[in-house]
């Protein structure tokens, strides 16, 4: 009879329960499945001893989103090159391909990049790449000796002026 009385307790519970979530009215979003990447994050030295090919500071001058071989929702982006600090861009004008955490328009970024020449544009080196500097500003009323830019990247972290990073890349040259 015990027995009995707990059993019944235990499948009105999972009714109840069933029957409750059942009758959501919430619809479920259904959206493309968000890319995530493992990013590997390398230090300044591995940096310029071949994990990037150009270290610049650029703004977003547009953006195309586009499928890539593989049917993903992938954006190309054009940069304005506004200083360089390492490398000598391959190719003008510069596209950036990125999968996850995509630049945005009329933004400036320093950006640590690897060259990839079968595709004919740069990816961001690793996790750490891309640093965002400004929002929603007018590159050509902005004034780059006043910027202060705040550096991720492994042996350089912290917030650097744009001489201050000429003189840390002068000594990888």
């Amino acid at each position: 009879m015990r027995i009995q009385r707990i059993l019944t307790v235990i499948f009105v519970s999972c009714f109840a329960i069933f029957s409750i979530t059942a009758c959501s009215s919430k619809k479920i979003e259904q959206n493309e499945p968000e890319i995530y990447a493992d990013w590997p994050v390398y230090s300044i030295e591995q940096m310029v001893q071949g994990k990037s090919d150009l270290v610049v500071l650029a703004n977003v001058a547009s953006i195309k989103n586009v499928e890539d071989k593989d049917e993903l929702k992938v954006q190309i982006s054009t940069l304005e090159i506004l200083d360089v600090f390492y490398g000598e861009p391959v190719k003008h004008p510069i596209l950036l391909y990125q999968s996850i955490d995509k630049v945005k328009l009329n933004q400036t970024y320093l950006l640590f990049l690897k060259y990839k020449p079968e595709d004919g544009f740069y990816v961001l080196s690793d996790g750490n790449s891309l640093t965002k500097v400004t929002e929603d500003k007018n590159s050509q009323s902005m004034d780059l000796n006043e910027l202060e830019i705040d550096v991720k990247v492994k042996g350089v972290k912290g917030n650097y002026s744009i001489d201050e990073l000429h003189e840390i890349f002068a000594q990888y040259k």
